[in-house]
């Protein structure tokens, strides 16, 4: 499948679910935040560097900003389910022999489905804790000489987040993630698992 059709599938197939579920949902929260994401992973190993020169090189992503939308349905007095839709840009750096190259740069769309456990169920402050599930879209890496494309995945994740309302609707969120990501074809695979910050609003209704 190519991978604007991708794209369009798992698009349909998440706006599809949170319609359904919310029809039979007691209770729900849309939240948009502003993220930071801080990678945890890399790649090492031997590169063709010219002239049948191998050497010691580590590929890894610098730190980005972005945002996050996402929208929980309650499924029960403490328990609910989010779907949200991250967006951020990765720059990529080789590093070897103390020298830092430009590899080039991507777009990270991670698709998300946490279920989540509400410690604090109130309207004064809402805790919730638990894990996640993401399909990872990548867009080309674009480098000096050209574009790759990279290859999308599924993998997991953790997610602990805190809403504190302001008014009978509206409340501060805040909310840390784990999510495990790679970037890479066929031939090379980045791991670039971000650890996510993030800190916006959010409407429960």
């Amino acid at each position: 499948m190519r991978k604007g059709n991708r794209i369009a599938v798992a698009l349909a197939f998440t706006a599809l679910f949170s319609t359904a579920a919310l029809a039979d949902a007691p209770d729900g929260t849309g939240r948009i935040f502003a993220s930071y994401f801080s990678p945890t992973g890399s790649h090492h190993g031997r590169f063709d560097v010219g002239g049948g020169r191998l050497a010691e090189a580590t590929i890894e992503a610098d730190e980005a900003s972005g945002m996050t939308f996402g929208w929980e349905i309650r499924v029960g007095k403490r328990m609910g389910i989010e779907t949200d839709i991250m967006i951020t840009k990765f720059d990529f750096n080789v590093k070897t022999s103390g020298i830092t190259v430009g590899l080039g740069s991507a777009v990270m769309v991670p698709i998300t489905t946490s279920l989540q456990w509400h410690l604090t169920d109130n309207r004064r402050m809402d805790f919730y804790v638990g894990p996640v599930v993401s399909y990872t879209l990548w867009g080309d890496l674009d480098t000096p000489v050209g574009s790759t494309p990279l290859d999308g995945e599924f993998r997991f994740g953790l997610r602990g987040g805190i809403d504190v309302p302001f008014s009978v609707h509206w409340a501060l969120a805040a909310r840390l993630d784990y999510l495990q990501a790679a970037a890479g074809d066929a031939s090379l695979e980045i791991d670039v698992d971000p650890v996510v910050f993030s800190i916006g609003l959010g409407y429960r209704y």
